[in-house]
């Protein structure tokens, strides 16, 4: 009630707004989009797989029998451990495809050592796009229409760890580190049977929290060693485009060529000469030679604060790092910022080598040293260490290094003291490698997530508080906010909402704190009002039943409550014709239920009506309009009061007035919004929250009815 939000004398004030605000601006603004919760500069989004929507590219080679670095799953030395208290079972990859089931992989990403079980095509290709490789084709998965006996999973997301973390828990784990949920999974078979293959869990540390953690198949068969892309380069035209933008060539020529090849592998391949020329050759022969054959050594180069050279075989690593011989130097593996906190090598103005896993901005924590020190020079002014140490580290904190990674991020430093401290400079760069040899790689394409289906987290950079982007949307007929691309369906697209919408978290810039206007509203806080009336009935045994708990009908993004954006009507659209809608259609279970009371959750004003039609006889079941106080239109004048709005459910029963519960078990029902769009907004929502009675016939209470 505006009325009683009087801060200087007017009956609505109009604060600041951050940057991504849809609201009306200026004194003049009929209301605040704050409380919409736009997304502020004080919050960052992580996405798994890259923040875009177009496809990108990468060097690959594979498991052939020549580099082969371990069993294909990569859990040798990992322990079993009992995570869950059922038999956890899939489907055999041998077996035809029963119905209703999605496929069951298990990818594994070489530079963390991190495994990740994905759940049907959506999530392998965000495995995919996130640079992580195929090791096993494990079959497949029940899905929630399944009818046969299963149970669900959960993922969990450490960004610490870069650990994907499949458990039978829904809460993630917080001890000793800090994991958050990514939200339902997918279903697995809670027994074995005909066809099944079991699975187990795997952990690779001392404990069975403080590493990688990994649901992957049981020694069981169908094991597949990748030998080609997941998905190939389609044409000759893409393959040169993609090999000519490709990282680490320097300035190289770039040579291409095309035609049908027995002695390569299919597709996109290129060969680099370390120095002057890249060849790319596109195979139009189907032929079945691994990608990286022959492969035993690769090496790679890079110059910037600090040389860096790097050769990486099966079992181990050599790396020769160059920089100043009077102050210290450092190198961090896999990131491109200290944010990432990676695994890093400093060499101090002695020549001391130490092993750190570093800190936000911080020099973090000293690690048990793994490397060995083969030579340890100066000359003119420079000092040069060549360093072996296993390819793969003792724990989590330390980088893995395989011979199937070919990319490799750095991030460089020199100090200005001997000792380590805050640096003088600092640079990204990337590794890129190559078979010593001069045997070809693959170019692959990495495919974008589809829209809708990429994950990733949201982080309050204040607090550090982080949690999963729970957002999803399904396609039509279940809803039309997916084919309408609406973006609080994907990660990448969101921009205000519920998701950005937590306890404490301030609803403006960083910039903006520091305003007088938000001084002022800080010491006077607003003042809402609420008015609510409440029916009941004396229970009577025998005559009142109970009902189904509530249910929510959402037809927007589920997990976000079923929150939509509203996008903003062309300039000039009168306001009556500025109207979006979306729709959903949904049919209820069971066989004995009816309809008693439907409120519809939308946002007034900007909702303007949420109905509910039989959709196979067109007939309206429930309509739903906000009704603005003082209007007339409510029948008792105590009740109508100005200043409020009013969202009148729908109720059945046997009341005098009341229509007769209609059955919805079985009944398919289709659902509207309808909502202004004169501006656009974030955060609206568009789900029925509906009260359904369990009606038996021939029961008391059936026969009341």
């Amino acid at each position: 009630n505006r009325d009683e939000m009087n801060l200087t004398g007017s009956k609505f004030v109009p604060g600041p707004q951050p940057k991504h605000s849809l609201a009306p601006q200026g004194p003049d603004a009929m209301y605040s989009g704050l409380l919409e919760c736009p997304l502020t500069d004080k919050v960052v989004k992580s996405i798994q797989g890259g923040a875009g929507f177009n496809d990108t590219y990468s060097s690959q080679i594979f498991q052939c029998a020549a580099n082969t670095s371990g069993p294909d799953q990569h859990i040798s030395g990992y322990k079993e451990t009992a995570i869950a208290s059922w038999s956890v079972n899939a489907y055999g990859a041998t077996t035809p495809a029963p119905a209703d089931t999605e496929p069951l992989n298990l990818y594994w990403d070489s530079k963390s050592g991190d495994h990740w079980l994905t759940f049907g095509s959506a999530q392998a290709a965000n495995a995919s796009s996130a640079g992580y490789t195929l090791v096993r084709a494990i079959g497949w998965a029940p899905t929630a229409a399944s009818t046969a006996s299963k149970k669900p999973l959960y993922l969990h997301y450490s960004a610490e760890r870069h650990d994907h973390f499949t458990s039978p828990n829904p809460l993630p784990p917080q001890a000793p580190v800090k994991y958050i949920s990514l939200g339902l999974q997918g279903y697995l078979l809670d027994a074995a049977g005909a066809g099944t293959v079991p699975m187990a869990f795997y952990y690779r540390s001392t404990c069975p929290t403080c590493g990688d953690n990994v649901l992957a198949q049981n020694d069981g068969p169908n094991a597949v060693t990748q030998k080609e892309c997941s998905t190939q380069v389609a044409t000759a035209a893409e393959c040169f485009a993609a090999a000519a933008a490709m990282e680490g060539l320097g300035n190289a020529t770039v040579q291409t060529g095309a035609g049908a090849s027995e002695s390569l592998a299919p597709g996109c391949t290129v060969t680099f000469d370390g120095a002057n020329t890249v060849k790319a050759f596109f195979n139009t022969q189907p032929t079945t030679v691994c990608c990286g054959e022959g492969v035993t050594q690769l090496t790679g180069s890079s110059s910037s604060l600090v040389d860096l050279h790097l050769a990486v075989t099966a079992p181990e690593i050599t790396l020769t790092l160059s920089g100043p011989a009077d102050v210290w130097f450092g190198v961090g593996f896999y990131a491109q910022t200290m944010e990432e906190a990676p695994y890093a090598i400093i060499v101090d103005g002695a020549g001391k080598v130490t092993e750190r896993k570093l800190a936000n901005h911080a020099e973090g924590a000293e690690l048990a040293p793994t490397v060995t020190v083969g030579s340890n020079t100066v000359a003119g002014g420079t000092r040069t260490v060549v360093l072996t140490r296993p390819a793969t580290g003792p724990g989590w904190q330390y980088a893995n290094f395989s011979m199937t990674t070919l990319t490799v991020p750095v991030i460089t430093a020199v100090g200005s003291t001997p000792e380590l401290s805050y640096h003088k400079s600092k640079t990204a760069a990337t590794l890129a490698l190559w078979p010593s040899a001069g045997q070809s790689v693959c170019l692959c394409a990495q495919p974008a997530a589809a829209f809708g289906s990429a994950t990733g987290t949201i982080k309050y950079l204040p607090t550090g508080e982080e949690f999963g982007f729970v957002n999803y949307c399904m396609p039509e007929p279940r809803e039309s906010v997916l084919a309408q691309r609406n973006p609080t369906c994907d990660v990448r697209a969101y921009v205000g909402g519920l998701q950005v919408c937590k306890h404490m978290w301030s609803l403006l810039d960083a910039d903006q704190e520091n305003d007088p206007t938000i001084l002022r509203w800080r010491s006077q806080p607003l003042t809402y009002y609420q008015k609510y009336r409440i029916y009941f009935q004396e229970y009577k045994p025998g005559y009142h039943i109970g009902t189904i708990p509530r249910q929510g009908w959402g037809i927007a993004a589920a997990g976000g409550l079923a929150e939509y954006d509203v996008p903003q009507a062309p300039a000039g659209t009168p306001v009556e014709q500025a109207t979006w809608k979306i729709w959903g259609v949904l049919t209820p279970g069971g066989t004995d239920q009816y309809l008693a009371a439907i409120h519809f959750h939308c946002h007034a004003p900007t909702c303007l009506e949420m109905a509910i039609y039989n959709n196979v006889t067109g007939e309206l079941v429930c309509s739903e309009k906000p009704i603005y106080g003082g209007t007339g239109k409510i029948d008792q004048s105590k009740f109508d009061e100005p200043g409020y709005i009013l969202q009148p459910p729908c109720i059945w029963g046997d009341a005098p007035g009341l229509e007769p519960m209609p059955k919805a078990s079985g009944v398919p029902f289709l659902i509207t919004a309808i909502t202004n769009s004169t501006y656009g907004h974030h955060g609206e929502m568009a789900f029925p929250e509906v009260t359904l009675v369990p009606l038996v016939k021939g029961s008391p209470a059936f026969a009341h009815e």
